[in-house]
């Protein structure tokens, strides 16, 4: 069911639903705020579904009112067939997850628990020992666990194939006892310790260093993580995820250690995501020498390592450790999407000059070019020059680039030139960002018309909308259904 409160009916109406529902085996009632509801009825009358097996409860706000109390008389009446719980992000103090619990632990058939974002303990977790010992897919983020618990539970869990403890309050000792624990969980193939930029981090990344040698994790997701030497994955590993999130980019260049990023081999990861890691010197030349070995990689997202804003050592060394890097892209013949937004325009060029030793790119992001130091058109016009020789190009973003109508021209040019040489897949365009004319617009929607271009987003000024919808309305974009034309008006004091 879509969001919606209980002044709308939709508690009504479930309730309605599930009497009749014997046998509903999966529902999900995320994000509809039943715990709004004073009496929370809808929530216990769930008790009816007697086949259900698998219930999505997040985001309800079960903390307010009657919400927990309603839930247990529902997962007693579901206890005997349901496999899968979702109630994460409600809102659960300390006592209410208690309460649950001691009901949850009633569920012996339960192979998937989300906990998320609820105030969950150790407590909790070795009180749901037998049910967290037999799962196949664990959620715990963000909770208040400190891994010492969680790696008894887990310890010799054959079944666990997912496991996601990222931003917990996990400390050295728990995560040695974790990395050892998971050892034993042969099964595990995708696992998220992902955590917080603070001093427990380096704390995570030399305790965690034993699951190089687990032999089947193929997903591991690592953001915030630092590590103090070289990380060799298992063979299985297809996806490594390094990153950090934007908004904790600037505390990540506060606590980063000297040596950031590790040796890594490569030979079988397809997907690595570096983004935002704000790469110094003394990472250059590690990372160049794992890309040497990336002979598998299909998608790689080195979006604001190099940032335009941020301190970068401008020395020969470092420009030459540089150079090196970006020349290592050739020595990846599957690379298909490369997301490199939010760096500095020296980098993006010299990423552009690789389009030619990337035959197989499908999908190039470079968006956000700083308008201050990148020069009006400077990206779009370089990319416009390369774009024959990137044939299977058909996903590019260049939002917030600096572009005008004269920008605009020169790229719908170059793409028609790319169609005269044979080139029949049409372009994706992600203009956004760019306050374009109606001159531009124009322009664009001749390129659709000619089955160039099969997709535009953009932004334009409130101001040029009349002008626009004289252009857009008459003409059309054709009647092939796979064309999409979509804008939205803004001003520039949204900029």
């Amino acid at each position: 069911l879509m969001p919606a409160t209980p002044s709308s009916g939709a508690v009504g109406l479930l309730l309605r639903c599930v009497k009749t529902s014997a046998y509903l085996t999966h529902l999900d009632l995320g994000g509809c705020k039943l715990g709004n509801d004073p009496r929370c009825s809808a929530i216990a009358g769930l008790a009816a579904c007697t086949r259900l097996q698998r219930l999505v409860l997040s985001d309800n706000e079960l903390g307010r009112n009657e919400g927990v109390a309603s839930l247990r008389v529902a997962l007693k009446g579901v206890a005997a067939s349901l496999r899968h719980l979702d109630i994460s992000s409600n809102h659960l103090c300390e006592k209410n997850v208690s309460i649950l619990v001691r009901r949850i632990g009633q569920c012996s058939q339960l192979r998937g628990l989300d906990l998320s974002h609820n105030v969950v303990t150790d407590d909790h977790v070795q009180a749901l020992a037998p049910i967290v010992s037999q799962c196949e897919h664990l959620r715990l983020s963000s909770t208040n666990i400190r891994g010492g618990c969680l790696a008894a539970t887990l310890s010799g869990n054959h079944r666990l194939t997912f496991l996601d403890c990222s931003y917990t309050r996990v400390d050295a000792q728990g995560a040695e006892a974790l990395a050892l624990s998971l050892l034993t969980c042969h099964a595990l193939r995708t696992l998220d310790i992902s955590q917080r930029i603070d001093s427990v981090v380096t704390n995570l990344g030399s305790s965690l260093r034993t699951l190089e040698i687990h032999p089947r994790l193929e997903h591991l997701a690592a953001q915030g993580t630092q590590w103090t030497g070289p990380l060799v994955p298992s063979s299985a590993l297809t996806s490594l995820d390094l990153s950090i999130p934007p908004r904790s980019a600037h505390l990540f260049r506060t606590f980063r250690k000297q040596s950031l990023l590790p040796t890594i081999a490569m030979a079988s990861l397809t997907r690595l995501d570096l983004s935002y890691m704000t790469l110094a010197a003394d990472d250059l030349h590690p990372l160049a020498v794992s890309l040497s070995s990336a002979s598998s990689l299909v998608e790689v997202d080195i979006s604001g390592c190099f940032p335009a804003t941020a301190f970068h050592d401008s020395s020969r060394r470092f420009r030459a450790l540089l150079t090196l890097l970006l020349s290592r892209f050739w020595h990846c013949p599957s690379l298909a999407v490369l997301r490199a937004a939010q760096n500095r325009c020296a980098v993006v060029d010299a990423i552009i000059a690789c389009l030619a030793h990337l035959p197989r790119l499908h999908t190039l992001d470079l968006s956000e070019q700083d308008r201050f130091l990148s020069p009006r058109n400077r990206t779009v016009k370089n990319v416009a020059a390369a774009l024959a020789d990137a044939p299977h190009l058909s996903r590019l973003r260049l939002q917030g680039c600096w572009i005008d109508s004269e920008g605009v021209e020169t790229l719908a040019e170059a793409i028609e030139a790319r169609g005269t040489e044979g080139v029949q897949d049409g372009l994706e365009l992600d203009l956004r960002g760019n306050w374009l004319t109606v001159s531009a617009v124009e322009r664009l929607l001749g390129l659709l018309r000619a089955g160039l271009v099969r997709k535009v987003d953009l932004f334009v000024e409130a101001s040029t909308k009349a002008s626009i919808l004289e252009v857009l309305v008459p003409g059309g974009i054709g009647d092939s259904p796979h064309l999409q034309f979509q804008y939205s008006w803004v001003t520039r004091a949204a900029e």
